[in-house]
């Protein structure tokens, strides 16, 4: 939901900074869409900051003896049962990369072909996330559920796309 919140936001803020002619603040040269960077980086910040007052939550459940599971292990591990988990990490990675690249390039694209503003493009995007999020939670979640009764893999099967 916060992908979806700070798109409208973002097109938002982008649309009301859109006028702004570029400020000189000591030796920076700060322009109208970099203060949309400022504006919502400043309660980040804040909340931040404010996490350092609260105290460490006592660690719960099993601790392999106050020590870190050597990297070697958990390697082994993955190794051992390569034919889930490369796979896996494979089609994360590749998943990962074009998100990233369709998120870069949305909004160059509906601005180019389009026409669009990015407050716009920040209305439209969020909306979609509003509803594209849940949904996906809730089916995903349902799908996890139905698959589990025909294996203990449901979660891998989900997130592969592997119903068989």
């Amino acid at each position: 939901m916060g992908t979806g919140l700070g798109a409208v936001v973002g097109g938002m803020l982008l649309g009301y900074v859109a006028g702004w002619e570029p400020s000189q603040l000591g030796p920076l040269r700060i322009f109208n869409w970099q203060w949309v960077f400022i504006i919502v980086g400043i309660p980040g910040l804040l909340i931040a900051l404010a996490l350092f007052a609260l105290p460490e939550p006592p660690r719960r459940g099993k601790v392999t003896k106050g020590k870190a599971l050597p990297v070697s292990a958990v390697l082994r591990e993955i190794h051992s049962r390569g034919g889930v988990y490369y796979p896996l990490f494979i089609g994360l990675a590749i998943s990962s990369l074009e998100a990233g690249g369709l998120g870069a390039w949305r909004a160059p694209f509906m601005m180019r072909t389009y026409g669009w503003s990015p407050a716009q493009i920040g209305a439209w995007s969020g909306i979609t996330f509003f509803i594209a999020f849940p949904l996906g939670v809730l089916f995903g979640t349902w799908l996890t559920e139905f698959l589990s009764k025909r294996g203990k893999d449901a979660p891998v099967r989900t997130t592969s796309a592997n119903f068989s």
